[in-house]
């Protein structure tokens, strides 16, 4: 099977794994290694093609299999220690927003009613105004 890695795979591969001295004919390889022995975890959404995440030593790549003779390495996922930072990264980053739908958004008596900080709390709540006249 020929296997043709991207540009922008060798690039996340530096970003995910801090990598930065390794060539791009070593990271090829090493992204040519996971393809050909690495486990197939998952199937992935494609407009063609066939794809998978694949996973070997702890590095995922997403690999699209146009057919029996021909795939290619679209990205790499990076370890499981990078994924998991970066999920955190995003939880931290939401509870400090207000946060309203497009329909809460046309009504300009909406304020609201706290801002959450806690981890667990992933949405605001917005109350209309009540006016006690």
């Amino acid at each position: 099977m020929d296997i043709h890695v991207s540009k922008h795979a060798i690039k996340r591969y530096r970003e995910r794994l801090f990598d930065f001295r390794s060539s791009d004919e070593i990271i090829e390889k090493l992204l040519r290694d996971i393809a050909f022995r690495g486990r197939r975890i998952e199937s992935r959404p494609a407009a063609s093609g066939k794809c998978y995440e694949v996973i070997r030593r702890g590095i995922s790549i997403v690999l699209v299999i146009d057919d029996e003779s021909n795939a290619t390495i679209l990205t790499c996922l990076g370890n499981e220690y990078y994924r998991k930072w970066l999920k955190h990264q995003d939880m931290l980053r939401i509870p400090g927003r207000i946060l309203f739908s497009q329909a809460d958004q046309q009504h300009a008596d909406l304020k609201p009613l706290r801002i959450f900080r806690r981890k667990a709390d992933y949405c605001q709540v917005a109350r209309p105004s009540i006016s006690m006249r």
